[in-house]
């Protein structure tokens, strides 16, 4: 992003050089535009002036013909004389209708023209009439008209209308003329000023293009150096890389991946992806998509599927792991692909191993379940005839029998009594601990101790206990090992009473992505010194003073070890106990 924003301001200069250019020559070419539009018009008008001048003047010149033409036939009696007459007559029309037009946009002059439109064909008339009569009744006649002056009075108005009309249009013609002089000296000015300009412009710019091409020289070395510390990188790390263009053909390969797939750089130089890089599934041999296509194909990051083998050149196979990404360019463009496997015989080979093993110890489980369920039906049996034994002898020979005796007798039931709880404690311990948890299972450990209240109703009545909790939480756990690990301890606590009724609370807190469950008490309490040795299978410290077999924290301990967690306890003589458990919290745990 930096090297992005560093390149857009150092693209800035050259940005603003174009467009103050472009600027430069858009304002001469205007400024141009205007004066020699300028120009043009002074053109038109200097045009228009001179024409009205030049027919104003023919007009005239053509009646003044007309008029000596009448006089050297009113003379002479030839016919020869009138045609300058003749010539005038056919112009005339033409002539006006010609100035009419050319001052139609020109008010003033318009109106001069107006003024002679009535001139000329009267003076016409005046010398057709004189000429009719010179040919018709002689020369007196022609002449008195003539004498009369009304010709020269006509041709006076059409001399001084003309001289107005030659005025306004001089006029006119001298404005025009300056508006060319004008025009030209603007248009001299834009053209020194831009050209002065534009020199100048082309100074910077080729000062900025040769500062651009040394930061270009520059940029150049810095990627030549970055693209050849990232061969290094490339080149050195443990696992195969390789990488393609758009159209997937190879465009570099380190020497891991040259060793993985049997390829050398020169050989695979542009050859496509699935020459060089082929994988089957190594269950059922069959092509598996190549993750570089894939990754291209779907614009993201994609991963191999596990028991993927790389088949080399030489035909050999290697479990591989392996991810694809798609190179972008900064329009995010897809410009090609990069590929990073591995060889992961080693933890393939472990983890085959492991499997195998763990199918072993399940087959040992179940058969030590299968073990335990026939001997605890094998051991019953005999119990339960020494038990029925003892109770027949206590019934018909307890009167009998002296003290001693009948103490003998309760010996022996207590014994063939603890040795039936021992049993079905092994067999709890062995049905409850064979399995280990289930994935996706949540258990409600509220839920939990509601099934332990109940089971230890009778227990807790005769206790006159009281077993309260917090907000309890959902943990990543079978229900039955829950119940079993509150049952042994919330019993515990009954049992190992002091001699104020018991008070036991279970409550819970989230540490680390686990739940701590704990369950405290109010009894006699543990030294210190005996908080790991309690854990062990079959240790008690009380001996034969309270009930029990030894094994319930045992099976606590097993069960919470099989999620990964722990327990353990907080305790002295006569201040009671805390036990505490870690089981996993569930993927969205909450408080209940």
């Amino acid at each position: 992003m930096e090297k992005r924003e560093h390149d857009r301001q150092s693209r800035a200069p050259e940005a603003i050089i174009l467009v103050v250019g472009l600027i430069i020559v858009l304002a001469i070419g205007f400024f141009s535009n205007a004066s020699t539009q300028d120009a043009r018009r002074a053109a038109d008008a200097l045009s228009t002036a001179r024409g009205i001048i030049n027919l104003n003047n023919e007009l005239l010149s053509t009646l003044k013909d007309a008029e000596t033409g009448q006089r050297g036939f009113l003379l002479t009696g030839e016919e020869k004389y009138l045609d300058p007459y003749k010539e005038a007559v056919s112009r005339t029309p033409g002539l006006l209708g010609q100035l009419d037009n050319i001052t139609a946009r020109e008010p003033a002059l318009n109106r001069r023209v107006q003024d002679l439109q009535p001139l000329v064909p009267a003076k016409l008339n005046e010398l057709k009439e004189t000429i009719d009569l010179k040919r018709s009744g002689g020369t007196a006649p022609a002449v008195a008209i003539v004498n009369t002056d009304r010709g020269k009075t006509i041709m006076d108005l059409i001399r001084m209308r003309s001289a107005l009309v030659n005025q306004i249009a001089e006029q006119r013609l001298s404005e025009a003329t300056s508006a060319a002089d004008r025009s030209s000296a603007r248009l001299r000015i834009v053209v020194a000023a831009g050209s002065a300009l534009l020199f100048g412009f082309l100074i910077i710019s080729a000062l900025t293009i040769f500062r651009s091409l040394n930061r270009r020289d520059e940029l150049f070395a810095q990627a030549f150096e970055s693209a050849r510390k990232l061969e290094v990188i490339l080149t050195s790390i443990a696992d195969g890389v390789i990488a393609t263009d758009a159209a997937a053909k190879i465009t570099f390969i380190n020497p891991v991946a040259e060793a993985l797939t049997g390829w050398t750089s020169r050989d695979c130089a542009g050859r496509h992806i699935k020459e060089i890089f082929r994988i089957i599934n190594e269950t059922t041999r069959e092509t598996v998509t190549n993750p570089l296509e894939q990754a291209m194909a779907e614009g993201r990051a994609v991963g191999l599927a596990n028991h993927t083998k790389l088949i080399a050149r030489d035909g050999s196979q290697t479990f591989i792991d392996d991810s694809a990404a798609p190179i972008r360019n900064e329009s995010g463009i897809i410009t090609g692909a990069v590929l990073v496997f591995r060889d992961i015989s080693e933890r393939r080979r472990a983890e085959q191993a492991m499997a195998q093993s763990t199918l072993v110890l399940q087959r040992s489980n179940e058969e030590l379940q299968h073990f335990a369920f026939a001997a605890s039906h094998d051991l019953r049996s005999p119990l339960r005839s020494v038990n029925t034994m003892a109770q027949l002898l206590a019934k018909q020979f307890g009167e009998k029998l002296d003290h001693d005796g009948n103490r003998m007798i309760g010996y022996i039931a207590d014994g063939a009594a603890r040795m039936t709880r021992l049993i079905d404690d092994l067999l709890a311990l062995a049905r409850d601990t064979g399995a280990g948890p289930e994935s996706d299972e949540l258990t409600s450990v509220q839920s939990a101790l509601e099934i332990v209240r109940a089971s230890l109703g009778a227990e807790i009545t005769e206790a006159g206990a009281t077993v309260t909790s917090s907000a309890l939480p959902r943990v990543a756990a079978r229900d039955t090992h829950v119940a079993v690990v509150l049952q042994n301890l919330i019993g515990n606590a009954l049992k190992y009473r002091g001699p104020a009724p018991p008070n036991i609370h279970v409550s819970a807190e989230q540490q680390n992505g686990q739940w701590i469950v704990a369950v405290k008490d109010n009894g006699i309490g543990i030294d210190p010194a005996h908080s790991e040795q309690i854990f062990q299978p079959f240790k008690r410290l009380h001996g034969d003073e309270y009930e029990g077999t030894g094994i319930g924290l045992w099976t606590c301990k097993k069960i919470v070890s099989g999620y990964g967690g722990r327990i353990w306890v907080e305790s002295a003589p006569g201040a009671g106990s805390t036990f505490r458990f870690s089981l996993p919290a569930a993927g969205a745990a909450h408080l209940q």
